[in-house]
């Protein structure tokens, strides 16, 4: 059997932490499997893998779309459009306007000198908030821009900006980030972020907010505007994507949610993506993520070992995806004398392969 699992924030993000934190756990079963790993860089980042997750699940453009979509005079394909122009091939839209974008709403704060921003999970927003504040932004804009409904917490916006050489992040990309770097740079920046600030003024003084607000939850005070090419060939040779929170997150039957006893989810072929080390990771809650971390090494860990030594999984790829790459961590059954360490100079362990990929 062969089995994928990604571990996005299993390598904590400032290299001075690393010592202090990773030595305050025993970490004998992520260990044993790095020692005996067989190591690969591949060229695309966390947001990259679960973006061509979700579309290899939701992407149903039928024919006449396509057709559709060359009308507008660009002879596009369907594995040369971005994320947000297929979902605009989708929603039988491209006409409407010469650009799209995804859409997300979200509530940014500022800490200390950094404004950042907040993930879908945290709003807590259904669909009958997700549809008013769209029915609003759409007749405030009307003619200027239109959003257009996909989930309760991605949306797609139709505009007529040439988008240029701007480069655009997901949310999922800068969480924890000061987003001010983030922020379109590039042609036409000037208009973008102008239109972010009007969108912003207008959320202010929304009613629904103020009824979010007096029920405890975040406002949604912005949104934030991305697309990126996908490609589809990182997600197609698994028969089964299962993870413990995208399917709540894109609400998609598809991707299944992770069972409480994860071998029971174990398949041929299957990627198992598990973001529980992630958001603690990016928000530098290091109390967090040592709990997690601790919980995943009795768990998952432990659990992979057994069924490599127990010859039931044959080759296991533990994927730790970051910005714009991702290291695969081969194990073969048979290989448990490997020292594969490609460009790793220190001993083989988790604290070891943190401290060098930040090094390299």
């Amino acid at each position: 059997m062969h089995l994928t699992v990604a571990l996005p924030g299993l390598f904590w993000p400032d290299l001075g932490d690393i010592d202090y934190l990773y030595s305050q756990l025993k970490l004998e079963h992520f260990n044993h499997l790095i020692k005996q790993a067989k190591l690969r860089v591949l060229d695309y980042g966390y947001s990259d893998l679960v973006y061509a997750a979700i579309n290899q699940n939701t992407t149903d453009i039928n024919q006449s779309n396509i057709q559709l979509a060359h009308s507008t005079a660009k002879t596009l394909t369907d594995s040369s459009l971005s994320l947000a122009k297929q979902m605009a091939i989708k929603l039988a839209v491209m006409d409407e306007f010469t650009d799209f974008l995804i859409a997300e709403p979200t509530h940014l704060r500022v800490d200390r000198d950094r404004l950042l921003i907040s993930e879908a999970e945290l709003l807590q927003l259904d669909a009958s908030e997700a549809r008013d504040i769209i029915q609003l932004i759409n007749q405030h804009f009307a003619g200027e821009i239109k959003l257009y409904y996909l989930t309760d917490t991605l949306w797609l916006i139709g505009l007529n900006l040439n988008r240029a050489n701007n480069k655009f992040y997901s949310i999922l990309d800068i969480i924890g980030e000061n987003i001010n770097e983030y922020l379109p740079d590039g042609e036409n920046a000037i208009h973008y972020n102008k239109l972010l600030n009007e969108i912003q003024m207008l959320l202010f003084n929304l009613k629904i907010n103020k009824l979010r607000q007096e029920k405890g939850l975040l406002a949604v005070n912005s949104l934030w505007l991305w697309d990126k090419e996908i490609c589809p060939q990182i997600c197609q040779a698994y028969t089964q994507i299962v993870a413990n929170n995208l399917a709540s997150t894109i609400n998609h039957v598809k991707i299944h949610p992770l069972a409480d006893k994860i071998e029971s989810v174990f398949a041929n072929n299957s990627l198992i993506i598990i973001d529980s080390l992630y958001y603690p990771c990016h928000y530098r809650d290091n109390h967090m993520w040592l709990n997690k971390l601790e919980n995943l090494e009795l768990t998952l860990a432990h659990v992979l070992r057994q069924w490599l030594d127990n010859k039931k999984i044959t080759t296991l790829d533990i994927m730790v995806p970051l910005l714009n790459k991702t290291l695969q961590l081969r194990v073969l059954r048979q290989n448990k004398l490997w020292r594969s360490w490609k460009f790793l100079q220190s001993g083989n362990n988790l604290i070891a392969l943190a401290k060098d990929w930040h090094a390299a």
